[in-house]
């Protein structure tokens, strides 16, 4: 066992040795991505090239592999896989033969190392480039980094800022490749230290940033998630502080019967339950009624899909470090997402003439659709998989949107390198040109059971594509707490509401637990109010359940348990004068409101109205389960 001297001594290592090496690579970043290369094929690693826009106009690999690579990414790659190859990996880069104990230095995902995005990229149809800056300032910032002095984080602020809105990076990468930097100085927050901070109650701002001031609240919020994690731990170092967090993790993990090792064993988060499997259907659709979290599971699927080694070797991650991954594949074309809507058509999704005006004169060009580019992409990547999400797919008209392609699409229709395929190929009709959709093209649509019943979708979609059922799952709330209610009682309410619901309607149009999932726990707060409760009635689930039932006000206060939070309005005489008692009794059943007073009033008469939607037969036994 390595004692505490050994246990961090690369961080001495770096500096001394590994820092100086890779900066006298600063003028021959070729040689330096070849030898690269060259080291991650030794050890079983891929190492991607990168793609630059070919004479042709499409975006290629770039035949020179990386003409440019940077500090960060260097670090990041050479610290990717088990402990044992990281080693070597070491050794490989410096030439030298040496055991340098790594405990403490933060792992990279395989699929995430990069801190500059490609040379070319295409973004909403048209190709970007990468700015002839972007490396050379991600030089400069290690250089500046690794020379900090007193402790002064905020010296770096500017170039920070100038780095952050980079498709390819946000604060969880950044932070990570500042830890190995100085892990004296910065705490990285990847899926193990996000876990670790939010565990003791330190948090930070973890937004999408695409321009300098989203930059600046991030960075100030992390240099002061910095500061409170010094003076909540003053006596440990942070990288220190990080090795802890890994033990505590894998703590957890041995407690919970979770063997690290078992890169094959599948564990995922109650939202993303039965997503680990590798076996994906080239078409399917995910449908149910609203707030089963139907497109939440697209993103995990689509990851799973395109990256399934990144998706493997790291289990713990955050919801907040999947979305971000997710952002970088959409930039790097290989996710595509798109709402399918009645106006949508075969130009918008396949191809279309554009009229466009140029220097006074109308061009009417011919333009690809999303999905005609998601497959150029997927047949010039082989070897790669791509994946295009169909939000709201059964809102579209199919036949006018896929036209003639509605049959390539089917599995052994497509064109790949296996046999059994046809490989089928049609003209397009606009271009003239030939057209087949390839093999490693997965298509996932949602779809809103609420909106129309399965049984009357195209029939050329239900032949083409498999359909997974997600319906709600009140387990995801049991941990739920609302002040004065104890746990267990949303999960119990809307199970009971549900149940209603399909003898009163069907099961199509069940209430979803997305609606609910906002007041479990949180760093920030561990308890919800009887008021965030009624909030969700009053503005989510009572304007849904008109919707449902029609304004059908009798049937939605039978789903309420007739609670008290609708009511029946009496139809004042002087409406109408000339009606009998019994006529006004009549109007009356028909005039019902959302009960104001009640969602405005007294918090005891609101704890009465939650817990009437779950009394009847079972109450003692509900109201014991809850206690429990």
């Amino acid at each position: 066992m390595a004692t505490d001297v050994q246990k961090y001594e690369w961080v001495n290592f770096y500096k001394e040795i590994v820092f100086p090496y890779i900066l006298s690579y600063e003028e021959k970043q070729i040689e330096l991505a070849q030898d690269l290369k060259k080291f991650k094929s030794e050890v079983g690693h891929n190492f991607r090239p990168d793609k630059i826009l070919g004479e042709n106009g499409l975006i290629i690999d770039d035949p020179n592999h990386h003409t440019e690579i940077d500090p960060f990414t260097v670090l990041a790659l050479i610290n990717v896989g088990t402990t044992e190859k990281r080693k070597k990996l070491h050794r490989l880069l410096l030439d030298k033969s040496f055991d340098l104990d790594l405990t403490g230095i933060a792992e990279s995902d395989a699929q995430s190392v990069w801190f500059y995005p490609y040379q070319a990229n295409e973004k909403n149809k048209i190709i970007v480039e990468r700015s002839v800056k972007t490396v050379p300032n991600l030089w400069k910032l290690f250089k500046d980094v690794v020379e900090i002095h007193d402790e002064n984080i905020d010296s770096i602020k500017d170039q920070v800022l100038g780095i952050l809105p980079n498709a390819s990076i946000g604060i969880n990468k950044l932070s990570t490749g500042l830890s190995r930097c100085r892990p004296d100085l910065f705490f990285p927050l990847n899926s193990i230290g996000t876990k670790f901070l939010n565990k003791y109650g330190i948090n930070y701002t973890d937004i999408s940033v695409n321009n300098v001031e989203k930059a600046s609240k991030v960075w100030t919020d992390y240099c002061t998630a910095i500061t409170e994690t010094k003076n909540r731990f003053e006596n440990k170092e942070l990288y220190e502080l990080y090795y802890q967090a890994v033990c505590e993790i894998e703590s957890e993990r041995c407690k919970n019967g979770k063997d690290k090792n078992k890169s094959d064993e599948s564990e995922s988060s109650e939202l993303d339950e039965n997503i680990n499997n590798l076996d994906f259907p080239l078409n399917q659709i995910l449908y149910g009624p609203a707030g089963t979290g139907k497109t939440y599971v697209t993103i995990s699927k689509a990851l799973q899909i395109v990256v399934p080694e990144w998706w493997s070797e790291d289990l713990e991650r955050s919801r907040s470090t999947i979305v971000e991954q997710y952002k970088v594949l959409v930039d790097e074309g290989k996710i595509s997402f798109v709402t399918f809507h009645q106006s949508y058509g075969y130009e918008d999704f396949i191809e279309g003439i554009k009229v466009k005006g140029v220097e006074g004169q109308l061009n009417y060009d011919v333009e690809s659709g999303v999905f005609k580019n998601i497959c150029k992409r997927a047949k010039n990547n082989p070897n790669e998989n791509y994946v295009l999400i169909i939000d709201e797919i059964n809102r579209g008209n199919i036949s006018k949107i896929f036209g003639e392609l509605i049959t390539l699409i089917e599995e052994s229709k497509r064109e790949g390198k296996s046999e059994e395929l046809e490989g089928l190929e049609v003209t397009l009709p606009y271009s003239n040109e030939p057209f087949s959709v390839p093999n490693n093209l997965y298509i996932m649509g949602t779809m809103n059971s609420s909106d129309r019943s399965l049984t009357s979708v195209d029939i050329a979609l239900r032949r083409r594509f498999e359909f997974i059922e997600m319906m709600p799952k009140p387990e995801v709330l049991e941990d739920i707490k609302i002040d004065g209610l104890g746990e267990k009682v949303v999960k119990i309410i809307l199970d009971t509401m549900n149940k209603r619901i399909k003898v009163l309607l069907d099961r199509d149009h069940c209430i979803g637990h997305a609606y609910f999932t906002h007041l479990k726990p949180t760093s920030a707060r561990s308890t919800a109010t009887v008021q965030d409760l009624m909030q969700v009635f009053e503005k989510k689930i009572i304007p849904l359940l008109q919707e449902y039932f029609f304004d059908d006000w009798g049937k939605i206060n039978l789903v309420l348990n007739k609670n008290g939070m609708v009511k029946m309005e009496k139809v004042e005489e002087y409406l109408f004068p000339n009606m009998q008692p019994h006529e006004r009794e009549h109007l009356a059943s028909r005039n019902w409101d959302i009960n104001t007073e009640l969602f405005e009033g007294d918090a005891d008469k609101k704890k009465e109205a939650l817990m009437k939607i779950i009394e009847g037969k079972n109450k003692e036994s509900i109201m014991e389960k809850v206690a429990s």
